[in-house]
């Protein structure tokens, strides 16, 4: 037999490979052990004369037990020592009791007892016997592991059957080993604080240190030697009066105990949970609290007390108490203070005082759902209720000063004066920003960044600027935004300004040529990019209202866009090319009066009733081809179908359809399934329009105006 002996795992695997055939050699090989020590195992199995499914069918500890009991015997003495281990078990866990100690006590009732390294490796053959892997004696009180489980729990949404995953948080008490398992959305900093303090209020108590890993939420820079902690889960342990310590990165056996804990949890809290299905977190909690209740109270293998019994006996009094209020989360920002001695707070675009002796100084801003905090070199300064109001102010009376330099070099008789040196319209406007804001140095900023205008443009242009934003702005009256005029239309945000948008309205509405892109961009000064996606809105605008379907008599083909593909002709669904389906109202003598075109997916009668429905009257007289996709139409429309003869009967049609696509081959080469649509609707618009020239221009700006906002996210193509 082997003087070492090997794992048991091990040991059931070398024989179900021998009795599978495998030789000993290639068992030695997949197992890395040596053709000796195979042929010993493999001996000792036939001189017992046990099959595979016995073998199979023994637990690890069996299997064990069947390797020792050859061994001799415990003596007497050795079995009355091992009744103590488990009362020493539990007292080594209280601080300051010492293997020392023990032995002390014991051997003052068994002065012929073991001698004290005897001792000590009586009781480690113990521990290995009844928890092999506990190498480890935390302290009550002293430790709280945390970690998170690799896995995840899952809930599914009651309405949509949407499934989301829920990280598993995961926490041990050094000593007792007494688990909390939580549910939470995300391992970041809110949800990891959360859970973490949820525990504490779990224990009732908080001890000498947290133990977490380097998770991002509570390790900002990982060191062996010092870690940089996150400073909110610093201020998160100084609340509660603990330390953190993170493990070295990479080293988990440094929280061992966690880690065996959430094996463990995958087995008592994960597997049972398998087949339910929760609609909510609240609910998933309550079933893990539930299962977890049953795992702290079920007895350590070997012992005759549980986690709980534990917890309650030795630990629960060792723990520091709770802090009276629970933590509430705090953030972090930068900041300089202001020229009107106020600061920042970007989070919630809203303005707070300071004491004006820091204006111009560096700040930290730490706060709350409730309190806004502010430091200078780790002194505070500052702290005010939090007000979320946008574009606001908060002012304590006592941090402005009226007498203070800053003020004597700016007073609203200053810009008022400057403002006056403009235009009469510019210093009328300078006054109402003065008289809008309850202290008059909050409107200092504001005025600046109007007067500044004039090293830009001339003293007339920002004059009339004043002007025109008094007359056609609009302003809340909660939060002081001014609207822009072209808010809620297409022009709403050009940066090249309005001018040049209409000039661009103008050709792309009278011009009887296509008109490229790079074209636009060069005629006008803009790059290619700006020029395509501001042609883009216009051709959104372009769109017909479907409001004056045509009537009369209507020509309804359709055609492909894109080049020839070998072996597929006509109609093939599977082919690449794009799909159009037109539609032409023609005059008593056969000329077009009006034409509409619209990007389809196939030719079936479930695409081309689209046309249909947004442009065609049921009172038309409408002429098809007889291609089979029109026959479920004609149900509901008056359709005659006749033979195409090579387009000869469709002339008006055809021509129309070949200059579409001439239009769009020579001046764009190539045109995107998703723009389509959009070119289609340009084409169509100075076809119906050709005829009245004279209102086309007014036409486009008006649906330009009234058409609704198209985000730049929309004219861009997946």
């Amino acid at each position: 037999m082997a003087n070492n002996q090997i794992e048991m795992r091990k040991v059931k695997k070398l024989f179900k490979l021998y009795t599978e055939g495998v030789s000993k050699r290639q068992i030695s090989i997949q197992l890395g052990l040596s053709r000796n020590t195979v042929a010993k195992y493999i001996a000792f199995f036939q001189r017992y004369k046990l099959t595979n499914y016995e073998v199979s069918a023994m637990t690890l500890e069996e299997l064990h037990r069947l390797f020792t009991s050859g061994q001799k015997k415990k003596s007497s003495q050795q079995k009355t020592l091992e009744q103590y281990f488990p009362y020493f078990d539990k007292e080594l866990r209280k601080t300051g009791v010492t293997k020392q100690l023990l032995w002390e006590e014991y051997i003052s009732k068994h002065p012929e007892g073991f001698k004290l390294s005897q001792f000590r490796y009586c009781y480690r053959e113990w521990c290995k016997e009844v928890s092999p892997v506990m190498n480890l004696t935390h302290k009550a009180g002293d430790k709280l592991f945390i970690d998170f489980t690799g896995k995840k729990l899952t809930i599914v949404d009651e309405h949509t059957g949407e499934i989301q995953e829920l990280e598993v948080f995961v926490c041990v008490l050094g000593s007792s080993q007494f688990t909390y398992v939580e549910a939470c959305e995300s391992q970041k900093k809110e949800d990891f604080i959360r859970c973490t303090e949820n525990s504490l209020w779990n224990y009732g108590g908080v001890p000498s240190a947290l133990v977490t890993d380097n998770l991002r939420a509570a390790v900002t820079k990982s060191s062996r030697f010092e870690p940089l902690v996150n400073e909110t889960f610093a201020d998160f342990a100084e609340h509660y009066e603990t330390a953190v310590l993170p493990t070295r990165a990479y080293k988990p056996r440094d929280k061992a105990i966690v880690e065996n804990a959430v094996r463990i949890i995958y087995t008592r809290v994960f597997t049972p949970l398998r087949n339910q299905t929760f609609h909510n977190k609240a609910a998933l909690n309550k079933a893990i609290l539930t299962l977890l209740e049953q795992h702290n109270k079920m007895s350590f293998r070997g012992r005759d007390y549980s986690r709980y019994s534990l917890f309650e006996d030795v630990e629960k009094h060792t723990l520091k108490p709770l802090s009276v209020k629970k933590y509430e989360l705090k953030q972090y920002a930068k900041g300089t203070v202001h020229k009107n001695s106020h600061i920042y707070l970007n989070k919630d675009k809203h303005y707070y005082s300071v004491p004006y002796k820091h204006i111009g100084n560096k700040i930290k801003i730490i706060y709350s759902d409730s309190l806004i905090e502010i430091y200078h070199k780790q002194v505070r300064i500052a702290l005010h209720s939090r007000n979320k109001k946008k574009y606001g102010y908060t002012t304590t009376k006592e941090h402005m000063s009226s007498h203070h330099q800053f003020v004597s070099e700016w007073s609203p008789e200053k810009f008022i004066t400057w403002a006056s040196n403009i235009g009469e319209d510019c210093e009328a406007f300078i006054i109402k920003i003065l008289d809008k804001k309850q202290h008059p140095e909050q409107s200092y900023k504001s005025c600046l960044g109007v007067l500044h205008l004039a090293k830009k443009v001339t003293h007339v242009r920002l004059n009339n600027a004043c002007q025109v934003k008094a007359d056609f702005g609009r302003q809340c009256n909660i939060c002081n935004y001014r609207e822009s005029p072209s808010a809620n239309t297409l022009f709403h945000k050009v940066k090249f300004g309005l001018r040049k948008a209409f000039f661009i309205c103008f050709e792309m509405s009278t011009s009887t040529k296509s008109l490229s892109a790079s074209y636009m961009g060069v005629r006008y000064g803009v790059t290619e990019k700006t020029a395509r996606m501001f042609m883009m809105k216009i051709r959104e605008a372009m769109t017909s209202s479907g409001n004056n379907p045509m009537d009369g008599i209507v020509h309804v083909d359709e055609f492909v866009i894109g080049g020839k593909e070998e072996g597929k002709t006509g109609r093939s669904y599977d082919a690449k090319k794009k799909k159009v389906v037109t539609a032409v109202q023609l005059t008593e003598d056969g000329k077009v009066k009006r034409m509409y075109a619209l990007k389809i997916d196939d030719f079936s009668a479930e695409s081309l009733q689209y046309i249909f429905v947004n442009h065609i009257s049921r009172e038309a007289k409408i002429t098809t081809d007889k291609w089979r996709g029109y026959r479920p139409i004609s149900k509901v429309y008056n359709i005659t179908q006749i033979e195409s003869n090579q387009g000869l009967n469709f002339k008006a049609l055809h021509t129309m359809i070949h200059q579409a696509k001439s239009w769009i081959r020579t001046t764009f080469s190539w045109v995107s399934e998703f723009h389509l649509n959009r070119y289609l609707n340009e084409f169509c618009f100075r076809i119906n329009r050709s005829q009245s020239k004279d209102s086309i221009f007014n036409n486009l700006l008006n649906k330009m105006v009234n058409a609704q906002t198209v985000k730049i996210s929309e004219l861009i193509s997946s």
